[in-house]
């Protein structure tokens, strides 16, 4: 069992705290839809790139307004009182984010924003196919069935397609992306240990 897995057993009934919870993703989906728009110049935001800012703002949408229904309508904002662990969540967020972009500069010598896009979408992306079926899960015995299933969706068309972008890419298989993936981990681990602190 995943860490995550049992934090979401050490929070089973607490409602309160699963509104924070999926109000914090809701959180994340939407800095994920910030950083894609403020990381590329505006002559470089493709019909791909758009669509995909797009949805990370109707997944952040969804889970905003599954939590608002979790809360009876309380957590109407992303302050930290309404988040589980906000800071924690956005340092993770922001840790993959810049040490991607410096192992890109320390390691292979280049600044490449696009890369540094693709890198960071496949991170979060594994890392979000992982989470959310355990959540959706979880989810369906407190009542509320198949939340996360349209996201689910979503994430994995998008894995898919960052996966295939990467292959024209070939200077960032390898060691890199394994090296990428240690460092999300432990990032993520932090991030759970932050909430499991906060319960």
């Amino acid at each position: 069992m995943s860490s995550f897995e049992e934090l979401l057993n050490k929070i089973d009934g607490r409602l309160d705290i699963h509104a924070k919870f999926i109000n914090t993703f809701s959180f994340l989906e939407y800095i994920g839809a910030r950083k894609i728009l403020k990381s590329q110049a505006d002559h470089q935001l493709t019909e791909p790139l758009l669509a995909h800012a797009s949805e990370e703002i109707r997944h952040s949408l969804i889970l905003k307004n599954l939590a608002l229904k979790l809360s009876q309508g309380l957590l109407t904002t992303y302050q930290d009182v309404h988040l589980l662990c906000g800071s924690a969540s956005k340092k993770y967020i922001q840790t993959v984010d810049h040490e991607i972009e410096k192992s890109l500069n320390s390691e292979l010598n280049i600044k490449n924003v696009f890369l540094n896009y693709l890198l960071t979408t496949l991170l979060l992306e594994k890392r979000v196919v992982q989470i959310y079926p355990a959540y959706n899960k979880t989810l369906g015995t407190l009542g509320f069935p198949n939340k996360f299933v349209a996201i689910m969706s979503d994430e994995g068309k998008h894995l898919q397609s960052i996966t295939q972008s990467l292959k024209e890419h070939p200077q960032s298989t390898g060691e890199l992306v394994t090296s990428l993936l240690k460092m999300e981990s432990g990032a993520f681990e932090e991030f759970m240990s932050a909430v499991q602190v906060s319960l």
